[in-house]
């Protein structure tokens, strides 16, 4: 069994409310050098939730967090060495302001295969 450290991608639709819907998962094991994600690829359940999100801009801002999320596991050496856990690493790429698109608090599992942790926490966190 292999303990992991995940967090949820929200996107926040209000502040004052805290209104906000589950839209991507990121595993991290950094014994193994694991860095997965997993996002919504449309934004049809957001919409449903909130009539007047701009829902194509947030899909490809999140394709646009992946991607600096990719670019930094292909630097693994560096990536390990300077980052100890995943809030270090998420809160560099996206870090913690006012904006709508927010990680929650790094949470922990245990799986012996974690790609199909990653898979089972989006469908059951997220499911598009």
């Amino acid at each position: 069994m292999k303990k992991f450290q995940y967090q949820i991608v929200r996107y926040l639709h209000d502040q004052i409310t805290g209104e906000f819907v589950n839209v991507g998962i990121i595993v991290f094991h950094p014994e193994s050098k694991f860095l997965e994600a997993k996002y919504i690829k449309r934004h049809h359940r957001i919409s449903q939730f909130f009539k007047n999100v701009n829902g194509d801009f947030l899909v490809s801002t999140l394709r646009n967090f992946n991607q600096e999320l990719m670019i930094e596991n292909r630097r693994l050496g560096e990536l390990f060495s300077n980052h100890a856990t995943l809030d270090s690493i998420t809160s560099s790429i996206l870090p913690k302001d006012d904006s709508a698109l927010v990680c929650t608090p790094v949470f922990q599992g245990l799986d012996i295969d974690l790609s199909k942790a990653t898979e089972d926490l989006f469908n059951r966190l997220v499911n598009e």
